[in-house]
This record gives C-alpha cells, structure tokens and sequence, in this order.
C-alpha cells in the first residue's frame, strides 16, 4: 500500500477525528460525511475524485439493515462499491457476510476492524464511561455507595465493574462461568450465579447487561427492584419483547455510546486500529 491515498466514506463525527488523523500522515479525502472539522482532509463530490486511492475506510456499523452506508445521504453498498476505484481495500465496521460476497464481486477486499481485539478492549473504555455517565443523568442518587449488577464479564463487564468499583460503588457480577465469577470476586466485586439471579435478584440502583442473548424475561424483570435498566449488548440484547415492555420508563437501549457521547476518543480508537490493519496488511507505515 505505499504512497497510497485514503478515501473515508460516510460515518459521523469519529470519522471526521479519523480523517483529521490520517490527513497528516497521507492525502486523505472525505465522501458523503457529516459537516465538521476533518483536519486538512479533503472533501470531494464522488469517489472518484479521489486520485490514487485504494485504501477506503468506512464507519462502524458500516451499513444499516437494509444495506445502505451509513451516511449523510442514502448509498446503498452496491452503487458505494461501483464508485469505488478498482481493486480497492475496504476497512469496515460490523461487516456482514453479504457485503464481503458483494464486495468482492466487485473486485474489492474487506476487512473488519471490529473483529479486532484491540479495538474491542479500546472500545470498552469509553462504553463503560459513558454507561455510567447515562446511569447518573437518569438517577437521583450519586455512584459512590450505589448498588450496581452487571450481567456478563467480558471487556465491557470488566472496564465497566472495575469504573463503578472506583468511584465507591459496590457492584455484584453475574454469568454463567464460574472463571468469570472468581475473578470479578478477586477486583472487589461480589458475584452471583446467573441461575441465581433468575430465583432471586439482589436490589440495586442500576441493571447494566452486557450478554447479546435473550436470558432476561418479563418473569424475571418482575421479581426485580430496580429503578434502571441499561441495555449495553448488541442485537439482540439481553431482554425479551415482553420485557422490555414491561420495564418502559425504567428500561434505556445505549448502543454506540463511544460515538454518541466521546466521538473524539472513539474516532481515535478507529484510526490506531485501522492504522494498525493497514500496516499488517500492506507493510506501510502512515
């Protein structure tokens, strides 16, 4: 990839951090991004017009359900790849299997940053901070001496127990591993067996769950006393249909927090990961 170009396409203000970024290591151009500061990157009306260009970086999530880029205005992943300069390398975020086939289809490679560890464990910081910066705004209670249980143990469980843990409040961990429950035990936190909550949930100021599986339903949320729900794992989250329902008011879905509340921070993340891809892949430092 030496002497390459970059093309960043749609995304938010984390892809503007990101554009800024590499604009000072390379050219890079801007395609279909919100308004805002990038730096000295470059805004263009196509692709096209990105001269030299075979390093294309796209948001997380890249593309919606119904295929199209997440964008300033509408491009669904097919027109985005026929825009595209031939043979170029797409750095994405959540990447279906559909969009690697159409992608190279169209004489493209992808590749997912956000199948990287590294950027996971980064990602998880800001996650957690934010988790808890929105458990304040909807609470009328401060964290230090607050019960909190958070449901699952892995980089978000972690970053976020251990944040919690800091700031003076008493945390109980619940999963299904025991491995898991020891080591939430060994940095301060109690632990509670997920069949265990199920039969009887300890109280708490704030429910954060972390697990991307429907293992909470109106049953369970009905033996609960807590005031908050917090809903940090991705489709399909942790609560059922019915669930959900019956905790409104009490229940708020926080997806893609690092870019809603630190786009800054984010967009670094993205940047040192991708950074890191590209290196890997073509042997180029920027």
């Amino acid at each position: 990839m030496k002497n390459s170009n970059i093309l960043i396409c749609g995304g938010d203000s984390r892809m503007l951090r990101v554009g800024e970024l590499f604009a000072k290591k390379c050219k890079c151009f801007l395609w279909n991004c919100v308004p805002g500061d990038a730096g000295s990157a470059v805004r263009i009306e196509k692709p096209k017009d990105a001269n030299d260009t075979n390093i294309v970086i796209l948001p997380i999530p890249s593309f919606n359900k119904n295929g199209k880029l997440n964008a300033a205005h509408d491009t669904s992943a097919e027109a985005l790849f026929e825009l595209l300069p031939p043979k170029c390398k797409i750095f994405g975020g959540m990447i279906s299997k559909f969009i690697y086939r159409l992608a190279l289809e169209h004489g493209h490679t992808v590749f997912d940053y956000a199948d990287r560890e590294d950027f996971n464990l980064f990602n998880a910081i800001p996650t957690a901070e934010a988790a808890i910066l929105l458990a304040m705004e909807n609470s009328v209670k401060t964290v230090n001496g607050g019960k909190f249980c958070i449901a699952g143990y892995g980089r978000i469980g972690k970053a976020l127990s251990s944040r919690l843990t800091a700031l003076g409040g008493k945390v109980t961990v619940t999963a299904r591993r025991y491995e898991s429950l020891s080591e939430a035990e060994c940095f301060g936190c109690n632990s509670l067996a997920l069949s265990e909550l199920h039969r009887s949930p300890p109280e708490c100021d704030a429910f954060f769950n972390t697990v991307p599986c429907l293992i909470f339903d109106i049953e369970d949320t009905k033996k609960w006393n807590c005031p908050l729900f917090i809903e940090l794992a991705s489709a399909p989250g942790g609560f059922t249909c019915e669930a959900r329902k019956y905790l409104e008011g009490k229940y708020i879905s926080a997806l893609s927090l690092p870019g809603k509340y630190f786009p800054k921070t984010a967009g670094e993340i993205i940047y040192k990961t991708i950074n890191s891809l590209i290196n890997t892949q073509g042997g180029q430092k920027f």
